[in-house]
């Protein structure tokens, strides 16, 4: 579908190209595709992709922001709803981690 578009095929190839890159289990891949759907201007599919990975637990924030291949939908007001259901994943990941990090010996030793 890159290729096709950087090549300049007609858009209604493109489009059919995107229709058939389908989501795959693994959430990072499905961030990569959402960013080549973006690239190439297929708006809809790359915002639906997008929000895949950030449902999944793949947070893509603050990546997005700073993303060149998500140029195209940064604008969009569902590109705004994806990107503050990351920010809120990153949030949640964040404070799980801190809860859950391993004790330092001086820590162990102090509340003994």
């Amino acid at each position: 579908m890159v290729i096709a578009y950087l090549q300049h095929h007609p858009p209604a190839e493109i489009a059919a190209a995107a229709v058939q890159m389908p989501p795959t289990p693994d959430a990072e891949t499905n961030y990569l595709s959402a960013t080549h759907l973006a690239y190439v201007g297929q708006i809809e599919a790359a915002l639906t992709m997008l929000k895949r990975p950030v449902e999944e637990g793949y947070c893509s924030y603050p990546g997005m922001d700073s993303d060149p291949l998500l140029a195209n939908v940064r604008s969009q007001p569902a590109f705004a709803q994806i990107r503050a259901a990351g920010e809120k994943c990153q949030s949640k990941f964040l404070t799980d981690r801190a809860s859950n990090a391993p004790r330092s010996g001086t820590e162990f030793l102090i509340k003994q």
